[in-house]
């Protein structure tokens, strides 16, 4: 296949401070903590009012290059439970995932891989991203995992409401967005901010809204739309968990319309990583 690239995620710096790591997780859709020792956060967290007046919108670019730049530099390994409701409790859906991202040098790569309960390989996606550059992708999928054709990144995974976008964030490196308006989450003041999906993803998505909190660049909601404008799926941070004095999400809900359908992140472990970690081969797309 023409274009091939082989990523090798070089090995990290140690010592990621908690500061940034609590910013990073408040971007990364799909994490939560769920164990550990903290106390639960109730709905007013961090109670914010909303400006009364704001008479001049930040610009798209410049609210959603924020959320960006606080990934940290290094690397780190996540863990998480992802369970799928899909209207009775014999259709619940248990999956797990692990996500390997590295970041430095203007080079944010990731490793994404979906197991079973009992820790077979199901799905695993590579994505590369350069500054000024296109995404670059590679896709494995079977037990043992064996490169296959990148699928469509728009639809669901593994019988849940979350997709590959999701779990890569790719609409943070969407162009053509716009601030729309404000709004109040939690008690925290957002930007609205709608953003026009790629010529690719048309027929599945026609736009995505997200809400930036743009004190801490915070993603704490998004929603998708067809081309009638009505609404085919939502995030949801749900709660949140102090640990060692620092608050880190708990859970996130992802809907599904108009059936309604549920699937929720939890984390489950949070660790930076020094070792020499291969991410797999990457393919222009």
């Amino acid at each position: 296949m023409s274009g091939r690239l082989f990523l090798w995620i070089s090995q990290i710096a140690k010592g990621i401070g908690n500061k940034k790591i609590f910013l990073f997780l408040f971007i990364l859709l799909v994490f939560g903590l769920g164990e550990g020792r903290g106390e639960e956060l109730s709905n007013d967290w961090l109670y914010e009012p909303v400006p009364l007046r704001i008479t001049t919108l930040p610009s798209a670019k410049t609210l959603v290059a924020g959320v960006r730049a606080v990934f940290p530099d290094g690397r780190l390994r996540i863990r998480a439970a992802i369970k799928a409701k899909k209207g009775s409790r014999s259709e619940e859906r248990e999956i797990s995932a692990e996500m390997l991202m590295s970041n430095r040098d203007g080079l944010y790569s990731a490793l994404y891989t979906l197991r079973d309960t009992l820790g077979g390989d199901l799905e695993q996606l590579a994505v590369m991203r350069e500054s000024g550059k296109i995404a670059r992708y590679t896709y494995r999928c079977g037990n043992p995992l064996d490169e296959s054709p990148i699928p469509n990144l728009f639809q669901p995974v593994q019988s849940t409401d979350l997709t590959w976008i999701d779990l890569s964030m790719a609409y943070l490196w969407w162009p053509g967005g716009e601030t729309v308006g404000t709004d109040r989450i939690r008690g925290r003041s957002c930007y609205i901010i709608l953003l026009p999906a790629p010529d690719r993803a048309k027929g599945t998505i026609n736009h995505t809204r997200i809400w930036i909190d743009p004190k801490v660049n915070m993603l704490l909601k998004t929603e998708a739309y067809n081309r009638e404008n009505e609404l085919t799926r939502k995030m949801t941070v749900e709660s949140f968990k102090k640990i060692d004095g620092v608050w880190f999400i708990k859970d996130i809900n992802i809907y599904s319309y108009p059936s309604r359908q549920k699937t929720t992140l939890r984390i489950r472990e949070i660790k930076t990583l020094p070792e020499i970690v291969e991410a797999g081969k990457i393919v222009e797309r």
